[in-house]
């Protein structure tokens, strides 16, 4: 097994899989590109 490695997210995480990852807590990937940008840029 690979060693985990805990981050800050990126913007490129949304493009690779990080929205889908979710789905596995709560449902996700369903939203807009640029809604999840926001959201993410209003947190950082």
């Amino acid at each position: 097994m690979s060693e985990i490695i805990i981050r800050e997210i990126e913007e490129n995480d949304l493009e690779n899989g990080f929205l889908e990852s979710l789905d596995f807590l709560r449902k996700a990937s369903n939203i807009d590109r640029v809604k999840a940008r926001e959201i993410l840029k209003n947190n950082q």
